[in-house]
Formats: structure tokens, sequence, C-alpha cells
């Protein structure tokens, strides 16, 4: 959609997810970023469903197109060593590549968090019926994660190639993005900073002191950390002040469209699991927080402080260990985020839905197009 003269070239990688599909939602529909290319990761649901829902949000938000070139309908990619990433953004009719990356972490057995997401990742209370993607789409996606040699491959060749240095957002296990600093270390050229969803000051929310997506690999999370790219941590302390509320879901009902539709449905779907295991009245809408920050890093408190990642115990591992009064004598490592502009937050992304809403074929005539199941 949007273009700005002052975009943020941005690469997401996420794990789709009710709140990833959201951020990818608000990563695609605003002003202020241009997505270069999305890939996946296994973690709140395995890599197979990740990379599935990943395609369902890109459809459903107006990112594959629907008058498709002759280059996405018939012409083949040589799929070998010397795969560009060019050649992954004249096919498929996606506005930007998908590729499917790590299965698992790089040490430790898979974890997924279907407890919150649901079996599918993308769960629902109630049946939905989302718009059908074009064979072109999926056949394109398969091929391409079924038969480039390597992940990290691609997403080295588009963030090396791009016109100006790239974001790196990372709203899931920071396991790909590890393996492409140890495949590719001169990647670190290309990146201006990294964002992630992930980690907490205090109390965590799948161990007593860890956050989700750092629990899954936090030998990636210290990897990553100790790369000597600026990375910027959005943590629970501030993803938890992002709370879908009642106020919040009538502005998005307000809008009347087959999306906002789903999308309440989306994001209600964990608020009696948040309020019997967390005790909280609302749910909170993560991973879309880190992609504000690249928004508008205004809407920000934070502060550059000594971060260290639990990778030793098994009361503990996961932890990130926030050095807020200066006593490590270590480098100071991550800016840390610790406020957030709520209002503005939420104002964000209701602006990027009511965009999406003018793209997803959720509302494009949805009479003349075939629905299928979207889940139980």
């Amino acid at each position: 959609m949007s273009v700005d003269s002052e975009m943020t070239d941005c690469w997401l990688d996420c794990d789709p997810g009710h709140d990833d599909s959201l951020a990818i939602l608000l990563a695609s529909h605003c002003k202020k970023i241009k997505l270069i290319g999305i890939s996946t990761v296994g973690g709140n649901q395995t890599i197979e469903k990740t990379t599935k829902n990943a395609l369902i949000s890109m459809n459903l938000y107006g990112l594959v197109r629907k008058t498709p070139t002759l280059l996405d309908l018939g012409q083949e990619i040589n799929y070998n060593e010397e795969l560009k990433f060019s050649d992954c953004m004249t096919h498929g009719g996606l506005e930007c590549p998908l590729v499917q990356g790590s299965c698992r972490p790089l040490l430790r057995p898979g974890v997924n968090c279907e407890e919150i997401h649901g079996d599918s990742g993308l769960n629902t209370h109630v049946k939905i019926e989302l718009p059908e993607i074009p064979e072109y789409a999926s056949k394109y996606v398969e091929n391409l994660n079924s038969k480039c040699s390597h992940f990290t491959r691609v997403i080295y060749d588009g963030i090396k190639n791009n016109p100006k240095p790239i974001t790196f957002l990372a709203t899931g296990p920071l396991t790909n993005l590890a393996i492409l600093l140890i495949n590719f270390p001169d990647v670190s050229k290309f990146i201006e900073k990294i964002v992630i969803m992930g980690g907490a000051m205090g109390i965590g929310n799948t161990g007593p002191v860890a956050e989700f997506n750092i629990q899954v690999d936090p030998e990636a999370a210290h990897y990553v950390f100790e790369a000597n790219i600026p990375v910027y941590m959005v943590p629970l302390e501030v993803t938890h002040s992002a709370l879908v509320t009642p106020q919040i879901i009538t502005s998005i009902s307000s809008l009347s469209t087959n999306l906002s539709f789903i999308l309440v449905e989306l994001l209600v779907f964990f608020q009696s699991t948040y309020k019997n295991f967390f005790f909280m009245e609302h749910p909170p809408l993560h991973d879309p927080c880190a992609v504000a920050f690249i928004v508008d890093p205004s809407l920000f408190e934070h502060r550059l402080m000594r971060v260290d990642v639990e990778i030793h115990s098994n009361l503990s591992y996961g932890q990130t260990v926030c050095d807020f009064y200066n006593m490590s004598t270590k480098k100071k490592n991550v800016y840390v985020c610790m406020k957030m502009n709520v209002e503005r937050f939420w104002e964000l992304m209701i602006e990027a839905i009511k965009s999406a809403n003018q793209y997803s074929p959720a509302n494009l005539d949805p009479k003349s197009i075939k629905l299928q199941e979207f889940s139980e």
C-alpha cells in the first residue's frame, strides 16, 4: 500500500500465531515500513503451520496479487544453489517473498504454544471462512521452500542486495536470525538494527522469569545479543500494556467489514486463557508493539543496558537478565523498551486495519470468491 520517501526497509521473521498475523498487517499497511521479505520459524506452532498461517495472513491482508502476471502463472524458477532474491520477487504473485525457516531451535527440542494459539496456530472460537489462496501463490511458496538450497541464502541475498540497510524485525524465536548470522557473518554490515518482541525485565509468561520467544531458543537469543548489531527489545512489560479492551473491540467492529469481523475473532480467542492463567482481564497484543517501534520510536521510552540471556539454569533458562542499575562490567548491548504510548499504538493499528480493508479479498466482492474453512 502506502508509499513514503522515508520508509524503513524491513525483513519480518515471525511464527504466526494470532499476534504475529496482526504484526504482518501493521507492517504491511503503515506508511513507514517497506516489507522486503517475510520468513517463518517454528514457535507458536510447527514450521509447516506457521508458514501456512503466514500465507493465510498475507492473502487476507491483500499481499497476494489477484491479477497475476505471466511470471506468476507460467515461468518456472530454476531452484538451485544460485537462486537469486530477484527470482523470488517476480513469481507467485506475492508482494514480498515468504521463506520457510528453521523447524526447531539451535540446540533444544522444539516447543509450541498450542495452549494459547490452538492446534492451527490461528484458532477461533467460531467457524470463520477465509478467501481462498490462489493456487499459483501456494505452489510458489511450496516450491521455493522445498527446492532452494537453504533458507538463509534467500534472506541473505535479499538483505545484501537491498538498496539501503534494513531493519530485521523478529516476533518469534530468534533461531533464523542466529543461523543467518552464523552462515553469513557479513550480513551484519547490511542490518542497521534488530527489533524484537521478546524477553522480560521481571516476570515471564512461559517460565517464572522467561518469555516464550526467548525461552524457546535461548542460545539463539544469546548469539544475537552478542552480534554487535544494535538490538531493541520490546519486552512483556510493554506488550502487556497493549490490552485488547472492549473499547478496542468496539472500534474494530465498527468498521463493519468481513475483515474486521475476522480480526475481532482472532483478537478475542485467548481472552479466557489470559484471564485464567495470567489473571489479566483483557488479553494483550504482543508482536505488533515491536512493529510500532519501527513505525515511530518516539512512542517508546527505552534505555541502553546490559542484557544477558540465561542458557544454563533449568529453573530460569531463557531469562533476559536486564542490568537496570548498571551493575555489570560488560558492554551494554540492548536497548530495552520500558513504556509505550498505548493510545497512539492502537491508533496505528486502527489506521492499518482501515488500509487493509481496501485490499483484503474478504471485503472485495465476497460473494464472487470461493471461501474455505478457517478453523473450528
